[in-house]
Parts: structure tokens; C-alpha cells; sequence
């Protein structure tokens, strides 16, 4: 009840879900690792943790739109001090204490909505390096973008991977 996910009636298991509470607008990313609601009328029960993401906690049930995620999802790693300093495959010089990050294919500039999705932190930075080698990672983010996210410790974790488009905000 504590880690972000939820139960779907139909869904398969490990199916991403954003779901919005359409009283505030809140969101927060959800896996389905369970069967119901089999209550009549509800369409998607989630954690605690989720729950209170999008302020529904207190309240137990809200009017809520879900969507599939059909968006790059995978692992993210960080780097930190020991490339501080150091020239990017962009030409910038590499500052971990900025919000970027390195991506095998999308151009330099590009801006990407990172959300974990065990804790539905979300941090936004901009693409100014190439890696991450592994295939198991789709990202590597710089130091204070995995603070933001909250994968210091653990250091990988699961995200989904949003390109903003431009002329849109944050």
C-alpha cells in the first residue's frame, strides 16, 4: 500500500496508468499488479501511496480519467562527480548540479519529463549528453535530476519517459 500502484479489472499486469483526478488535476503514474475493483461503478483502485499522490486519500474515491501509457519507459541511472566537469557529446561542459541528462538517441536540446514511477516523483531536464551504453537503461540523469527523482541511493529505478514538445510548458 505503500509503493505507487493499482488494480485494474482487465488491464495486464505491469500496464503503466496515468491517472488524473479531474477535481484538481493531479496525476500520478501507476503499474497494475492487482485484480479489481469489484466494486460496481469503479473503475481502478489505487495504493495508498498513489491515492494520496493525487489527493484522494482522505476522501476514498474521486472522478478520475485514465490513460495507457504508450510513452519510452525503463531504467534510470545518474552520474555524478566523477564526469563533473567533463565535455558532453553536445560540447557543454557537464555541471551535476543542473537538470540534464544523457540519451542514446534523442537530439541535444530536447526536454523530457522523467517520472519514477515507484515514488511518481517527476523531474523535468534536457538532453545534453549520449548514453546511457546499457540496454537495460534509457537514461542517465544528472546528479541533482536524480536527487529530484529520489534515486541517489537505489541508484536506477523505474521511469517513463515523456518528450515535451516545444511551446509547451512544464
Amino acid at each position: 500500500m505503500h509503493k505507487i500502484s493499482a488494480a485494474h479489472r482487465t488491464l495486464p499486469f505491469g500496464t503503466l496508468v496515468r491517472v488524473a483526478n479531474l477535481e484538481n488535476g493531479k496525476t500520478v503514474i501507476v503499474r497494475i499488479n492487482d485484480r479489481g475493483p469489484w466494486i460496481p461503478g469503479r473503475v481502478i483502485d489505487l495504493s495508498y501511496a498513489a491515492a494520496q499522490k493525487i489527493e484522494i486519500a482522505k476522501v476514498g474515491t474521486a472522478r478520475v480519467r485514465l490513460d495507457v501509457i504508450d510513452k519510452q519507459t525503463g531504467m534510470a541511472s545518474w552520474y555524478g562527480q566523477r564526469f563533473h566537469g567533463r565535455t558532453t557529446a553536445s560540447g557543454e561542459i557537464y555541471d551535476m548540479n543542473q537538470l540534464t541528462a544523457a540519451h542514446s538517441l534523442l537530439p541535444f536540446g530536447t526536454r523530457v519529463r522523467v517520472t519514477n514511477i515507484e515514488n511518481g516523483q517527476t523531474v523535468t531536464v534536457r538532453i545534453n549528453d549520449r548514453m546511457p551504453q546499457s540496454e537495460k537503461r534509457v537514461i542517465n540523469l544528472s546528479k541533482r535530476a536524480g536527487e529530484k527523482l529520489g534515486i541517489l541511493k537505489c541508484g536506477t529505478v523505474t521511469i517513463v519517459l515523456d518528450v515535451i514538445k516545444p511551446g509547451t510548458s512544464t
